[in-house]
């Protein structure tokens, strides 16, 4: 390809040599956060060189050719150090320096990490992004000697990975009509892209500084994490460059730095791109649709996908619960994606905990995104954190069935199981400490997730007799938590020295009795005004003191059920299914949420509940504890109604207009909507037949099937489209029997619009099996109303193969 740097396509030919790829399908690694050894504190213990050997020859023994790391390669504190001072710093006329000190220090550290990752046999190219640990770890104070130190980090860093030894760039081509980097900015060696085969990577430096005495955050000082004026502009200009390249079919973008919320947080101190999702950087990634956003920081995995665009972001950590990393296998319209973590203290080997595939749209819509295990994307919107208290032994961990990782389990002290609204509940004493909380004094440290000005809502049952300030629900601890309280039977709601209260004087709720209190505040910039407080289902009239203040949660101090972040102002009572969401609930929500569990007969806690409110917030059906929920419109009642029918079905009204959703429920399997689905009709109902002919000879089931077969090569496909589906999730389903001479064949969907002709979704499986009958199964595809479902079988046939298709299946 004439757009590959040449610089860098030579730096990879020597390692490629080793076991060479076909470029129609290729492998690269990723990683971030490895901290490995400070190499001017003595060689790498041996445990750790075993370790980095170790996740490097699983990187090399699955084919990859390169490795992105999204920076934090070792510590970087020297400056801290007298003797690493004393060593590496000191002029030969006695007098310390600091540009010769970093310099030395970086050699150092640079040259051992590559040595280890980079030289044969198993060593592979290591494409690097800065960490704040290649640039001394933040914070930044304005005119500290960190901060006169910005500029000789960022030197160095750029001698390691983006220079050629006589001070030329490795990365002075184009891109398109662009540069390979930002030249005449500060970032012109510490920003850069290149094009691999079929994939444009543009590697960011994310840290803006414009010098050592220019406070650009308050928190960390002289550097912040943000992309802005001619950085911004050329990272715009070079997305848009890529995206006219006809031979480029994914873009990925990394930086050290996560941009949208939430996610994992462990041992952290949590940096995210300033304005995260709002930020000038996202809206660039959003504009030009990039593909995937690698990144780390935060010392552990969140995969989520972006609403708008439909870009990935995969935070990926290695100190923190489990050393891992990812590996991207890349096709012409398709990447691959595994976890890769490790199976025994040792590292001696790593097994794949998650798989993700991002098919490329046909028509340049959406990308198709599907996971599994820990690389399913997390719902945005949905509860990150529950507690249902179901369990009887609170000395053990208590499991959290929100949907973030299972290691924000709580820690219980000082409480005992009773009888709960929806089960059991926890029963608080209040006086003496008594509470349940992450586990932020234990290794691995996790963290609050709802951090900066992200939406929020927090929500538990509650029964008390108490009076004075009770805690029901703290996120984070001191002056910028976000704690929902009860005052002397009346809630509130109290953050970044606002409280927000009833206006008007309310029945105590410390009566003995079961109630319902919530919280929710859609963040991004809105201030505690907009704040609402919801009693047992019903939204009331608030006030706030210093209304106008801003959300700006920290994650240090964890969330605390029970009590506040300093484990002061207790509870004393019952609390039952208290969960934490990372977005505002709607009304009708938060009154489905009480009504589950006042109302007979429905009981649905809230974790079930959040996961029947996606089905209502991405229009798709989804089954939900052995349940078909699908959307719905037309309902009656008031928002937050759930209606359970004689026959066992519900109904939920969410939406002011009735709009909500449904259970459907069959006496048997739902019928097979498609035409002629054995082939007994020859190819009626079917299009796109090709060289496809009907025989009797061999078939799974009846008389007849379909036989393709060819004295020359060929490709074709076989489909069917089927309109007017009542909404659900689908499955799609066909036996094969596959000979030699296939080279490939695939079952795949396609949803559009009909009115439109928009794919909303598109996937395939692969049918690779070579022998016996076969049943390829493509499962979860999701169909709204108003939308037309295209089944596909693609095949390519080398001369002579042999296909042979029958008993299709859409359900």
């Amino acid at each position: 390809m004439n757009h590959v740097n040449t610089s860098f396509a030579s730096l990879l030919t020597g390692y490629l040599c080793l076991f060479p790829i076909p470029v129609s399908a290729w492998i690269f690694g990723a990683t971030s956060d490895i901290h490995s050894n400070d190499a001017v504190y003595g060689p790498a213990p041996t445990a750790v060189v075993n370790r980095d050997h170790r996740q490097l020859l699983d990187f090399h023994d699955s084919g990859a050719q390169f490795i992105i790391q999204t920076g934090d390669l070792f510590e970087g504190i020297w400056l801290s150090n007298q003797n690493t001072r004393s060593t590496y710093g000191i002029l030969p006329n006695g007098t310390f320096s600091l540009p010769y000190f970093i310099d030395n220090c970086a050699q150092v550290c640079y040259g051992d990490i590559k040595r280890r990752l980079e030289d044969p046999p198993a060593g592979l190219p290591l494409i690097s992004a800065p960490g704040d640990h290649e640039l001394g770890d933040n914070n930044w104070p304005s005119g500290s000697e960190k901060a006169r130190a910005m500029i000789y980090f960022k030197q160095a860093f750029a001698k390691a990975f983006t220079l050629n030894s006589d001070g030329s760039s490795r990365y002075d081509g184009w891109i398109g009509a662009v540069r390979q980097r930002p030249v005449g900015t500060p970032y012109a060696n510490t920003s850069y892209a290149f094009i691999k085969n079929n994939i444009l990577f543009v590697v960011l430096d994310v840290f803006r500084f414009e010098g050592e005495s220019q406070v650009l955050d308050p928190r960390t000082g002289v550097a912040s994490p943000e992309l802005v004026g001619d950085h911004l502009n050329w990272l715009d200009a070079v997305l848009a460059a890529g995206r006219n390249l006809s031979d480029i079919r994914f873009i990925v973008v990394a930086g050290h730095t996560p941009a949208i919320l939430p996610i994992n947080l462990i041992d952290t101190s949590a940096m995210i791109i300033k304005g995260a999702e709002r930020s000038s950087l996202w809206q660039v990634i959003r504009k030009h649709k990039v593909d995937v956003y690698l990144t780390g920081e935060v010392h552990s995995l969140t995969p989520s996908v972006d609403e708008s665009s439909g870009t990935v972001q995969l935070v990926n950590g290695f100190k923190g619960y489990s050393h891992s990393h990812l590996l991207f296998d890349v096709t012409e319209n398709r990447i691959d994606i595994q976890l890769r973590e490790h199976s025994d203290t040792t590292y001696t080997t790593f097994e794949t905990t998650g798989t993700m595939t991002i098919t490329k749209s046909a028509d340049n819509g959406n990308n198709v995104i599907t996971g599994t295990g820990n690389l399913k994307p997390v719902d945005r919107a949905g509860i990150v954190l529950n507690y249902n208290m179901d369990g009887t032994d609170y000395s053990s961990n208590i499991p959290n069935n929100g949907q973030l990782s299972e290691y924000y389990y709580g820690l219980a002290k000082n409480v005992t199981s009773t009888g709960g609204i929806i089960g059991n509940a926890g029963r608080f004493s209040g006086a003496s400490p008594s509470y349940i909380e992450l586990p932020v004094a234990k290794a691995p440290v996790h963290l609050n997730p709802i951090i900066s000005d992200h939406p929020r809502s927090l929500a538990c049952w509650i029964n008390t007799n108490a009076a004075g300030r009770q805690t029901l629900i703290s996120l984070g601890a001191g002056s910028s938590a976000f704690a929902l309280q009860m005052n002397n039977g009346t809630p509130s709601l109290v953050a970044h020295g606002s409280t927000v209260k009833p206006t008007a004087v309310l029945p105590t709720l410390s009566d003995g009795l079961w109630h319902h209190v919530a919280t929710t505040h859609p963040g991004h910039g809105a201030t505690m005004m907009a704040a609402k407080l919801y009693v047992d289902g019903v939204a009331l009239a608030v006030s706030a003191s210093n209304s106008a203040t801003k959300l700006d949660t920290l994650p240090w101090g964890g969330i605390t059920v029970g009590a506040d972040g300093q484990k002061a102002n207790g509870f004393s009572g019952s609390l039952d299914d208290c969960g934490v969401w990372s977005s505002a609930l709607s009304e009708g929500m938060i009154s489905a949420l009480h009504r589950s569990g006042r109302d007979p007969g429905i009981g649905f806690a809230a974790a079930t509940l959040d996961r029947i409110f996606t089905v209502y917030r991405t229009g798709r059906a989804a089954e939900v504890d052995g349940a078909h929920w699908s959307p719905a419109a037309g309902l009656t009642g008031s928002a937050g109604t759930i209606t359970k029918e004689p026959s066992g079905d519900f109904t939920i009204v969410l939406g002011p207009d009735g709009s909500g959703v449904t259970t459907v429920t069959h006496d048997g399997p739902p019928p097979n909507r498609l035409t002629n689905p054995g082939f007994e009709n020859d190819f009626a109902g079917w299009q796109g037949i090709g060289n496809g002919t009907i025989t009797g000879a061999n078939v799974h089931s009846g008389q007849k099937a379909a036989l393709y077969t060819r004295p020359v090569a060929t490709k074709t496909m076989l489909y069917q489209s089927q309109g007017a589906l009542p909404p659900g999730a689908y499955t799609l389903s066909i036996w094969y029997q596959r000979l030699n001479g296939i080279k490939w064949a695939h079952l795949g969907v396609k949803v559009r619009d009909t009115a439109t002709g928009k794919v909303t979704y598109q996937n395939t499986v692969p049918m690779s099996s070579i022998g016996g009958w076969t049943e390829a199964v493509l499962g979860s595809v999701p169909v709204t109303t108003g939308q037309t479902l295209q089944f596909n079988i693609w095949m390519e046939i080398n001369a002579g193969g042999t296909l042979y298709l029958d008993d299709a299946q859409l359900r």
